[in-house]
C-alpha cells in the first residue's frame, strides 16, 4: 500500500513539474490546456489558492483553441459548399464541450474571453445540426428515382445517407420512412422452391424445407425467401430440383477378437523330500492351479448415410441481373461405435466401451440433406448477388 501511495504521489508531482505555459509557446495548445486544467484541479483539492502562470495558461490556451475552432468555421462557411455543414458541426460540439468544461474556473480570472454564451453557442449548433441533416437527405434524395427503378446501388447509396441523416436528426420520422423504403428497395429478394420427383422419400424432404423458416437467410443486402407469407417483392425466383435422393439401409458391421489367459484358479498341497541336516525331511508346499480363460470383444459399427443430388436454377423475376444454373448435391450420414464383452472377463484387456444406439430413421436422414441443401442453395445464391452488384 505504502509503494502505491508513493508512486501515486511521483504521479502527481511529476505532472506538477510540467510548465504549462512552455507547453503553450510551443504551440501545443490542446496539451496546454489540459494541463493546466489538471494543475488547477490538484491545487483546488488542497485548498491552495491558483497559481497565476496556470491561470494565465489557462486563459491563452483556451483562448487559442477557440479562436482556432471559429477561423476554421469561418473558412468552411467562405467556401459555400453545400457539404459544409458536416464539417462545421463537430467544430460547434467543441466549442460547446470546451465552453462548458471551463466554466468552473472561469471565476478564478476576470473576464475569461468567451466569444459566445452558452445559449448562443446552443442555437448556432442546432441550426448546423438540421443543416447538416437536410444535406444528408438531400443526396440520399437526389438517388430516389433511381432506386425506385430497381437500381440496387442507388438504393443502397440513399441508405447510407439516410442512416447519416438520422444520426443528426433522430427525431425525423419521415427520414425513417424513407430509411425502410430504400432498405427495402436495395436488397435482392429470391423467393426458393423446391421440387421433386416420385420417390417414397420426396415428401419428407420437402416437409423439412417448408418446416424451416420462410425466411431461409437475411442479411447483406439479400433476402431468401422458401414461402412469400409477408407478400415481398420478388427479385428473383429460384429452383432446386431434386433429381436423385437415396437413403440407405441400417447398415451394421461386428468383428471379433479373441483374448486368453492364464490365471490361478486354487492351490494344492505337494509333498517333497528335502535333505536338512543330515537327514530326510518332508515338506509340504502349496502350488497355484493355472486355468487357461478366454474371452471375446466385438465391435459393432453402425452407419446410415444419405445423398441428395439435382440442379439450381436462377430466374429473373424483376431483377436486372441474369440467372444461372448449377449442380448441386449433399451427402450426410451417421455413425456409432460400440463394444461387447463376452466370455471371462479375466481375459479381457480393457473394459468395453460404447453404447448400442437406435438408427436415425430415414425421415431424420431426409431432414438432415434439406438442411444441407438450403445451406448449399444460400451459399449458391450469396454467391451469384455479391453485396456490391
Amino acid at each position: 500500500m505504502r509503494v502505491f501511495s508513493t508512486s501515486l504521489f511521483l504521479v502527481f508531482l511529476l505532472l506538477s513539474c510540467v510548465d504549462a505555459l512552455k507547453i503553450l509557446e510551443a504551440g501545443e495548445y490542446d496539451r496546454a490546456y489540459k494541463v493546466s486544467k489538471r494543475q488547477l484541479d490538484q491545487r483546488m483539492r488542497r485548498d491552495k489558492p491558483a497559481a497565476n502562470g496556470t491561470l494565465v495558461t489557462l486563459h491563452d490556451s483556451y483562448l487559442a483553441l477557440q479562436d482556432r475552432a471559429i477561423r476554421q468555421i469561418g473558412d468552411l462557411q467562405a467556401e459555400a459548399h453545400p457539404g459544409r455543414w458536416l464539417r462545421i458541426y463537430p467544430l460547434y460540439i467543441e466549442l460547446l464541450d470546451r465552453h462548458v468544461d471551463v466554466q468552473p474556473y472561469a471565476h478564478l480570472y476576470p473576464e475569461f474571453p468567451f466569444r459566445y454564451d452558452q445559449p448562443s453557442l446552443e442555437r448556432l449548433m442546432e441550426h448546423v445540426r438540421l443543416a447538416a441533416g437536410d444535406y444528408c437527405f438531400q443526396k440520399a434524395a437526389s438517388s430516389f428515382l433511381a432506386a425506385r427503378a430497381n437500381q440496387k446501388l442507388a438504393a443502397r447509396e440513399a441508405y447510407a445517407w439516410l442512416l447519416r441523416a438520422l444520426e443528426y436528426v433522430p427525431e425525423d420520422d419521415s427520414y425513417r420512412n424513407h430509411l425502410a423504403e430504400m432498405r427495402d428497395l436495395g436488397t435482392v429478394r429470391v423467393l426458393v422452391q423446391a421440387i421433386g420427383y416420385l420417390n417414397p422419400n420426396w415428401h419428407s424432404l420437402e416437409a423439412s424445407f417448408a418446416s424451416a423458416s420462410s425466411v431461409l437467410y437475411n442479411g447483406d443486402w439479400l433476402q431468401i425467401n422458401y414461402l412469400n407469407a409477408g407478400g415481398w417483392r420478388i427479385d428473383y425466383e429460384a429452383t432446386l430440383d431434386v433429381t436423385s435422393l437415396y437413403v440407405s439401409m441400417d447398415y451394421e458391421d461386428r468383428s471379433s477378437e479373441c483374448f486368453s489367459a492364464e490365471v490361478i484358479t486354487g492351490y494344492r498341497t505337494e509333498t517333497k523330500s528335502e535333505w536338512q541336516d543330515s537327514v530326510w525331511v518332508k515338506v509340504e508346499e502349496e502350488v497355484p492351479i493355472y486355468e487357461t480363460v478366454t474371452a471375446t470383444i466385438t465391435t459393432v459399427e453402425q452407419y446410415k448415410e444419405a445423398t441428395a443430388s439435382g440442379q439450381i436454377q436462377i430466374i429473373p423475376v424483376a431483377g436486372l441481373r441474369p440467372g444461372g444454373q448449377w449442380g448441386a448435391s449433399e451427402y450426410v450420414d451417421w455413425s456409432n461405435t460400440f463394444e461387447i464383452c463376452s466370455g471371462d472377463e479375466r481375459a479381457l484387456p480393457s473394459s468395453c466401451s460404447g453404447s448400442d444406439a437406435f438408427h436415425p430413421s430415414d425421415w431424420d436422414m431426409v431432414h438432415q440433406l434439406a438442411c444441407a441443401l438450403r445451406g448449399s442453395l444460400i451459399r449458391r445464391i450469396g454467391g451469384h448477388f455479391p453485396i456490391l452488384n
